[in-house]
């Protein structure tokens, strides 16, 4: 009940162009975290940290400050390990989506395209440390985050190798996905890759 209530007042916030509503939306999530053992219910932790993630998102877009997003990631992080014993879990997918979301605008709003080519470094040597075998799922979530960032700096003005790099990512989480049967997730990959202009694999 504290998160839909502090989300309800994030919400205002952003509508309304208050900061301090949203402000006091992440009080609340604060709190809210205060009351949560993260071993004892990790799962709700985690969704209140991806909720005390996008409030600060919202608070770096409305503030243009760049902590708050540095405070959003460290969020989704503290979530993704919060469900990282789950593999297959919608959570999880919707987390890594949300963080690389949260890359691409900082790096967005702060015209700092540097910023993605170290978070791109970052993923791609976080990845030579995933095995597909062992978690085949997790090791596809990280393809698509990957995606995401290669979109996002194509975007800003790179060129055709990223739409490639982005495309080639796409169609490897899919395959990996219908494999495991996550249509949700296979979805959400194949809507990206038409939006880069790719084909979804048969």
């Amino acid at each position: 009940m504290q998160t839909l209530r502090a989300a309800a007042r994030v919400g205002f916030g952003e509508t309304t162009g208050r900061i301090e509503e949203i402000a006091e939306g992440v009080e609340m999530l604060v709190a809210a975290l205060d009351a949560l053992i993260p071993d004892h219910s990790p799962l709700d932790w985690a969704r209140v940290q991806q909720a005390l993630a996008s409030a600060l998102q919202s608070l770096g877009e409305a503030s243009e400050t760049e902590r708050a997003f540095d405070h959003a990631l460290s969020c989704y992080e503290r979530a993704l390990w919060g469900v990282r014993r789950q593999p297959a879990l919608m959570l999880r997918g919707a987390l890594a989506q949300d963080r690389a979301r949260c890359l691409a605008r900082r790096a967005e709003l702060t015209a700092q395209p540097r910023l993605l080519n170290d978070a791109i470094a970052d993923l791609r040597k976080a990845l030579t440390k995933l095995s597909p075998e062992r978690d085949p799922v997790g090791w596809a979530i990280a393809q698509v985050d990957l995606a995401q960032l290669y979109a996002a700096r194509m975007d800003m003005g790179g060129g055709d190798a990223d739409r490639a790099a982005a495309g080639m990512a796409l169609s490897t989480a899919i395959e990996v996905f219908g494999e495991h049967g996550l249509r949700s997730l296979t979805e959400q990959a194949a809507q990206t890759l038409e939006r880069l202009g790719g084909h979804t694999p048969h």
